[in-house]
């Protein structure tokens, strides 16, 4: 599982993907709030609760969704990378999987 609290993801390239979505989930998130991300997703939840009004516990759960969603597609993506003929392959590795 990819590591989303305490990152730096614009350092490892992910910043673009993981910005996109965030506009795309969060429409209501405005340019600064979404880059006062870029090295802390962590306060996501913090985020939503003072734009949408969202109580803690609910801020908290989608955030979790959120970024339990961004890293299987993360996941995906690298399996991706490491494997360029995945869409020939008869039976391609899913996020999880153990390779080598």
């Amino acid at each position: 599982m990819i590591n989303l609290t305490n990152t730096s993801s614009s350092q490892d390239g992910r910043w673009s993907e993981i910005r996109s979505r965030l506009k795309a989930r969060w429409s209501k998130l405005n340019h600064a709030e979404i880059e006062a991300l870029k090295d802390n997703l962590g306060l996501l939840s913090t985020q939503l609760t003072k734009r949408y009004g969202f109580s803690d516990d609910f801020a908290q759960r989608e955030s979790e969704t959120f970024m339990n969603s961004l890293s299987k597609k993360m996941n995906d993506i690298q399996i991706e990378k490491d494997n360029p003929n995945i869409h020939e392959m008869k039976n391609p590795p899913k996020a999880g999987d153990v390779y080598g």
